[in-house]
């Protein structure tokens, strides 16, 4: 399985900051968000450089940016799909639940003043859910009956 990350480049500390709080206050709603963690070139040296190395002999681009930039948010990569293109969350199954996530990331958005995301007329949003990722919940557990009746994942 492969493993990958999300470098987020910044000029300003306070701009990455204000993301890594962002997916905090995310978590506390119960809306998945990426693990992050700021580096400071200034405080977390030995860990940038042993970035920049490794960068030297696999994308030189990369290591141009580690040499010019003092902050970046490093994030987990998250898969999903393109909200826009999600079907199965929207069977009569999982509507409810699926219901309730556009909630929480609604109250997010609101919180956070981000009108770029959910497309709400009445507020002036003009959104993108392409800007959401979305994975589908499994299946709800069904019944399963013969001799004796149980609960199965």
């Amino acid at each position: 399985q492969e493993e990958a990350v999300v470098l987020k480049f910044c000029n300003s500390r306070h701009m990455l900051q204000s993301e890594q709080m962002a997916a905090e206050l995310a978590a506390q709603l119960e809306i998945p968000a990426p693990a992050s963690r700021i580096l400071l070139k200034v405080h977390d040296a030995e860990e940038w450089d042993q970035l920049a190395l490794s960068a030297s002999s696999l994308c030189e681009d990369l290591a141009e940016i580690l040499g010019k930039k003092k902050s970046m948010l490093l994030m987990q990569f998250v898969r999903g799909a393109n909200m826009q293109k999600e079907k199965d969350s929207w069977t009569p199954e999982r509507l409810a639940d699926s219901a309730h996530a556009v909630g929480r990331l609604f109250v997010l958005d609101v919180l956070l003043g981000n009108n770029d995301r959910l497309p709400v007329k009445s507020m002036g949003w003009r959104g993108n859910p392409g800007n959401v990722l979305w994975t589908a919940p499994p299946p709800p557990e069904v019944e399963v009956c013969g001799d004796n009746c149980q609960q199965s994942a």
